[in-house]
């Protein structure tokens, strides 16, 4: 279980410096290319990249659906970028609340408040435990909901590609995973022993 946990370990710690070094720097091959800058694009980072030609500007957007159109004119960026900015005014009030740009996207803002509410409700639980003990105690159902909760954070952040977010929940599913671990060990050993106790105590009935 040790060596299991951590290739898990390394593997989230992976995913996470890949997210926030880039996939080039892992591979060793060096950054170099056109200037690029960031545009957000149906709630993503999609990023752009630009360079002169003749006098004039030519822009390649790297995501997006719009890989395939290669190197584009100024005139064809700029309206991509006003057809973005009118349909985001035209969204939805719920859309605009939670900052969605569409609802595909507002699937993956309700998976990362799904992860925050598991977060808020394994420290009240936590809370009311520790009340009744009269003492700090960490209830199983602690971990099981930091679980639950890092996974849909970590999924958000991947989507989001926000390499300080995945970073933050990558380690911990690992930490949250090894914990039930370790709480299940005893109640293995619980039950082993409940059940050895009642098969010597059924011995000694057929005896007498």
């Amino acid at each position: 279980m040790r060596v299991a946990l951590g290739l898990a370990f390394a593997a989230f710690l992976f995913v996470g410096a890949w997210l926030a070094v880039g996939e080039d720097w892992l591979r060793g091959e060096p950054a170099a290319g056109p200037p690029r800058f960031e545009w957000i694009l149906d709630g993503r980072k999609v990023p752009v990249e630009v360079r002169g030609v003749e006098g004039a500007y030519e822009y390649r957007v790297l995501g997006g659906g719009h890989e395939d159109e290669g190197w584009i004119p100024g005139d064809r960026f700029q309206s991509l970028v006003l057809a973005e900015t009118a349909r985001q005014s035209e969204r939805h009030v719920v859309l605009r609340f939670f900052n969605a740009s569409s609802w595909a996207s507002f699937v993956w803002v309700l998976v990362g408040l799904t992860g925050q509410l598991c977060f808020f409700g394994r420290m009240f639980l936590q809370w009311l435990a520790s009340e009744r003990a009269s003492a700090s105690v960490v209830p199983p159902v602690f971990w099981w909901l930091s679980l639950f909760g890092g996974v849909c954070l970590l999924s958000y952040f991947v989507w989001r590609l926000d390499p300080i977010g995945v970073l933050g929940q990558s380690t911990g599913v690992a930490v949250y995973l090894r914990n039930l671990w370790l709480i299940r060990g005893p109640q293995r050993a619980a039950r082993s022993a409940e059940s050895m106790a009642r098969a010597s105590a059924s011995s000694r009935s057929n005896a007498a």
